[in-house]
């Protein structure tokens, strides 16, 4: 597998950074809070045994560094990027599987996109596409919301989403948009195929130039006065019926 260039990023929580040493990470230090060792004890032993580098240091610091939930833990990792959907998709073809891809375009809130990276995970999304430009990026918020997911979880980023798209199509990759004002239903349609699923950003969704490149553009049922749900919740519920289809051919 190829990859960019390295960097170097923070984590905090006790999820966190437990997923970052079980994905096997490069640790470049993991701090604890003074007096909670004992409580750490086991992530301290495993840290330990892979000799990384672990410092006790005073709540203040973590209180001052941190938002509340911190847990007196942190790491600072370096991680590597996903070079490319070529490479991802290269990948799934070698292990037979169906794809299965997210895609974001202009997701800005880091917390939303944690939430997305956790459902991926739990539907084993083979990675999560989003733009360089104008969107939330990997950060300590969206690895604490993911609980560890973003250490599992593949994560591309691109100048282009549209371009990605175009070279999904080429793959026979069926493109669908997720739109609360969209003719047809998310039950409407077979999802048991290679497919992308395209979430817009919290204010206008998904642009007309990304939508325009959609084979399907979906809505989920919905009953109430409001008709529109937070893009993580929609990402699961989207998800999750991939997930239900392609169980339902299995038996």
């Amino acid at each position: 597998m190829k990859f960019n260039s390295s960097f170097d990023r923070v984590i905090y929580g006790i999820n966190p950074v437990r997923e970052a040493l079980k994905a096997k990470k490069r640790f470049i230090s993991l701090y604890i809070q003074k007096g909670r060792e004992k409580e750490f004890e086991d992530l301290l032993r495993i840290a330990n045994s892979l000799s990384i580098k672990t410092k006790i240091i005073e709540k203040t610091f973590f209180d001052s560094k941190f938002p509340k939930g911190h847990q007196g833990i942190y790491a600072h990792i370096i991680d590597k990027k996903e070079t490319s959907f070529e490479d991802v998709y290269e990948d799934i073809i070698k292990s037979g599987e169906k794809p299965f891809f997210v895609i974001l375009d202009g997701i800005e809130d880091p917390r939303n996109l944690g939430a997305i990276i956790r459902t991926a995970d739990a539907v084993s999304v083979h990675a999560v596409i989003h733009q360089k430009h104008r969107s939330a990026h990997l950060s300590a918020v969206t690895s604490k919301v993911s609980a560890g997911a973003t250490e599992h979880v593949r994560i591309i980023e691109t100048g282009n989403i549209k371009n990605v798209i175009k070279k999904m199509k080429l793959e026979n990759i069926k493109i669908i948009g997720a739109d609360h004002e969209a003719r047809h239903t998310l039950w409407e349609v077979d999802l048991n195929q290679p497919v992308a699923v395209v979430l817009g950003g919290e204010d206008k969704g998904i642009r007309p130039t990304v939508k325009s490149l959609c084979d399907e553009v979906l809505k989920i049922p919905m009953r109430g006065k409001i008709l529109s749900l937070n893009v993580s919740v929609a990402m699961g519920i989207v998800s999750f019926e991939v997930l239900r289809q392609r169980q339902i051919n299995l038996k």
